[in-house]
């Protein structure tokens, strides 16, 4: 509805504006009339018109005044002058305010109602305008905490190398100062226990270590931070390009401590701050990421609740230039996701470059351990049962003990990795199942509503993109699919057991256009609702006689 305001000292001018208005009560509100300059100006503030009908000679301040006033604080308002007076300066003062018509009296009903038209299509598309727009922004604030993973994720993966669009996309989340270092966090919960009592337990202590690092971070106010899921969390810190290597080192190893601290004091778990070196631009950011990566890896050996420095773990043992070619991690990565063939690949090459030349037994042993333990970890971080793992860890532990011939070692080994493989697939897979059980539940209790693959997905604890490929996976419909096939098993049903009409069946199953309703139940059942409902009550009729 369009508000209006009348300002005139002639009472009978501001009832015939009233009265031509009012016959579209409907379009037009009169929410304030004024005799004078400063009533206006007060009424004008109070209630906000879209419209404001302003006489020029009014007691007081004059209508000129009164819009140039009003135009401050209602810039959208469209301000018409209604005058008697033709005076040339009138009109080109009105101009030069950008009002919105300047009308001699006395003005035709036709052309007072014309006039309204006008001024509130005008209004109403610059309102459409506004809402469009306060939807844009609600839905990229809604989008920003994935476009900010996205962004990191790119960066520390190496698929950003423009530091022009590094910078670029920096400022868009409001870091001023360029990125300067990287931190890899891991809750060390995930791999020295494993007594969650449910998927929803775990999820909920990760949030309350998620949110114990986020409060933490307020000593270090520009910087990303992000899950990345299974109790691993990356933060990239910005700094003044002023500070060097040597004072960022002690300062983010000050905040490290300081994420420690405070994550053992607000929850019931700790976690290990893997520190990268200081770098700039992409490939600084990653390769900072990847060191903070590999000095994390080590608290497999230092123990977890404290920072590790990259400059910490530069050791000269073999097994620290192990770590560093990589093929520890991806032997830990494979087994993780499964996958064995890749598994083989990864072992054979850690074995031939860490094992393979040792001639002293015992020295095998030690190695084959320390690459045990680490798959061990993995696993675990894989949600198999510890007990399933310590028993058949053991067992390797006794065959390795009696064993002095390294090839039937490896074999043993290679058997023992086999076995945790398929315990991680079969494990993976059911975990998976009931995953997608439940969302299905959820669909099945929810089709009526307007239900969308980001709600379900929230269901499970699962981003958008990860539920998609599973569910399609696992039961082999897209989602969209799925949802339509219960909606239009419950319309069939519907039409079938009810006389409800086809508009109401289609709000009941979620659909709030009828006729797109139709267009889908027809693609779907290849008749129209109507038909399909008048062919079961035939059949129905004839296998009852």
């Amino acid at each position: 509805m369009i508000k209006i305001m009348i300002a005139d000292d002639e009472p009978l001018q501001r009832q015939y504006l009233r009265t031509v208005l009012e016959e579209f009560p409907r379009k037009y509100k009169i929410v304030a009339e004024a005799d004078n300059g400063e009533d206006a100006i007060s009424y004008g503030l109070e209630t906000r018109p879209d419209i404001i009908f302003l006489d020029i000679r009014m007691p007081g301040l004059d209508g000129i005044e009164v819009a140039r006033q009003l135009r401050v604080s209602l810039p959208d308002a469209r301000i018409v002058i209604v005058s008697a007076y033709s005076d040339f300066n009138y009109a080109q003062q009105s101009v030069g305010l950008g009002l919105a018509e300047y009308m001699l009296k006395p003005v035709e009903s036709g052309d007072i109602l014309d006039l309204a038209q006008r001024l509130s299509a005008e209004i109403e598309e610059e309102q459409e305008k506004r809402s469009e727009l306060d939807r844009t922004k609600a839905t990229l604030n809604d989008a920003l905490p994935f476009i900010r993973i996205g962004f990191v994720m790119d960066l520390i993966n190496g698929n950003l190398t423009d530091d022009a669009e590094m910078r670029n996309r920096t400022r868009f989340f409001g870091i001023k100062n360029p990125l300067c270092m990287a931190l890899n966090i891991w809750l060390d919960n995930l791999t020295t226990q494993n007594n969650f009592r449910s998927e929803l337990e775990k999820q909920i202590m990760q949030r309350q270590v998620s949110d114990a690092i986020e409060n933490s971070l307020v000593e270090w106010p520009e910087h990303f931070f992000v899950s990345l899921g299974n109790g691993q969390y990356t933060v990239l810190l910005a700094a003044e390009e002023s500070f060097d290597d040597v004072a960022l080192k002690e300062m983010a190893t000050s905040l490290a401590n300081h994420i420690c601290q405070y994550v053992k004091e607000n929850t019931s778990s700790t976690v290990t701050v893997g520190i990268g070196r200081s770098g700039h631009g992409p490939s600084g950011i990653s390769r900072s990421y990847r060191e903070a990566s590999l000095a994390g890896e080590y608290r497999i050996l230092y123990g977890g609740d404290q920072p590790i420095h990259a400059d910490d773990v530069e050791a000269t043992s073999e097994y620290a230039n192990v770590l560093r070619q990589g093929y520890e991690k991806n032997l830990v990565m494979s087994v993780c996701m499964g996958d064995w063939d890749r598994t083989v690949r990864s072992f054979l090459s850690l074995w031939a470059e860490y094992i393979s030349e040792d001639t002293q037994i015992p020295r095998v042993r030690l190695k084959i351990s320390e690459i045990c333990t680490a798959v061990v970890r993995a696993a675990v971080e894989s949600n198999i049962a510890f007990e399933t793992l310590e028993e058949t860890r053991i067992d390797l532990d006794k065959k390795l003990s009696r064993e002095v011939d390294p090839e039937i070692m490896k074999e043993a080994v290679l058997n023992w990795l086999n076995e945790l493989v398929t315990k991680i697939r079969t494990s993976r897979e059911f975990r998976n199942v009931n995953l997608i059980d439940k969302a299905v539940r959820y669909m099945e209790d929810n089709y009526q509503k307007e239900i969308g693959l980001e709600d379900v997905a929230k269901q499970v604890y699962l981003s958008t993109c990860y539920f998609s490929r599973l569910f399609k996976q696992v039961k082999g419909w897209s989602f969209t699919e799925y949802l339509t096939h219960v909606r239009m098993e419950e319309a069939r049903n519907l039409l079938t057991t009810t006389s409800y009409s086809v508009a109401e069946i289609a709000m009941r199953v979620g659909f709030r256009d009828a006729r797109y309703f139709s267009q889908v139940f027809k693609k779907h059942s290849g008749k129209t609702p109507g038909s399909y409902r008048r062919d079961e009550a035939s059949r129905i009729l004839s296998t009852r006689e």
